[in-house]
């Protein structure tokens, strides 16, 4: 089979598909990869890298872009991580198909490595740096390299590098998680405090927790008062008045209702918001059921 000819016969396979080929389709295409893999890479680049624009405005070239990296993903093509990498470094905000990337990244282990170490480095841009800080801490692997660029990481962007430290999972960076978590505020208002807030500082707790960190005096004397501030913030998402001593409710700034869930959304599952971030990175705190089982 020509690769002009598999190309074109794969285009349409993917359409047809919409989101994975069987089994049997993919041991066909690793059993000649020469021919096979350089029309794969053909077809990233067009759909996925050159068609990022047309896929947010919806015409053809997007559609197969999730197909494809679903593909580059099940057949741990390494030759395609430089493009999903470049994708990554480009896309605007959080579409799906950046999801989708990030996702397939950390399947690669070891080999995805050095591509995103490099391109966090090359990036002054501390949302893109993130999502390369993301895939490194997920890759499964411990290196040192790793471990340095959460370090700088969590001193840079805390509120989201205290959750990838935590999925790295090394306890030497207990240490740099304590000093992220002091650096978090908890705002001025004595009695507020803001749903961001709230969510990073339980995401700071919950690091040190999954590193085997045990809570200073301090630790947990701040832990009890963000409880109540946490309380208190339901109560007001709720409508249920302050008491008197506390500042009058219609003198504070508006609160969105609150947003309960229809079902079930796991911690690292994608949020249910859209936003593109994991569940416990975005609304967890907001949702005071947990785990994304609130109801209306």
């Amino acid at each position: 089979m020509k690769t002009i000819d598999f190309r074109t016969w794969l285009q349409k396979r993917l359409a047809r598909a919409g989101e994975k080929l069987g089994r049997s389709i993919t041991q066909q295409i690793q059993a000649d990869p020469a021919t096979h893999h350089p029309a794969i890479l053909d077809l990233l680049t067009e759909h996925v890298h050159a068609g990022i624009p047309a896929e947010r405005q919806g015409v053809e070239h997007g559609c197969l872009a999730h197909p494809l990296i679903v593909l580059v993903g099940d057949l741990q093509l390494v030759a395609a991580i430089p493009h999903l990498v470049q994708v990554a470094s480009e896309v605007e905000g959080h579409e799906p198909i950046l999801v989708d990337i990030l996702t397939i990244l950390t399947s690669f282990a070891e080999a995805a490595l050095e591509p995103c170490a490099a391109a966090y480095a090359a990036s002054p841009d501390v949302a893109i740096q993130d999502r390369f800080v993301q895939v490194l801490a997920s890759l499964g692997i411990r290196h040192p390299r790793i471990a340095t660029i959460i370090r700088r990481h969590l001193e840079m962007a805390p509120d989201t590098a205290i959750t990838d430290a935590a999925v790295y999972g090394d306890p030497e960076l207990i240490e740099p998680v304590r000093a992220a978590l002091t650096s978090l505020p908890l705002g001025e208002d004595p009695t507020w405090a803001t749903l961001d807030e709230l969510q990073n500082i339980f995401l700071a707790y919950e690091a040190l927790s999954e590193l085997g960190a045990e809570l200073t005096a301090e630790e947990s004397a701040r832990w009890d008062e963000l409880i109540e501030r946490h309380d208190r913030l339901l109560d007001r998402l709720d409508g249920v008045a302050p008491p008197k001593d506390e500042p009058d409710a219609e003198a504070l700034p508006p609160v969105p209702a609150p947003v309960r869930l229809q079902h079930h959304v796991g911690r690292n599952d994608p949020c249910w918001c859209g936003s593109g971030k994991k569940y416990k990175k975005c609304h967890l705190a907001a949702d005071p059921a947990g785990e994304g089982t609130a109801t209306a």
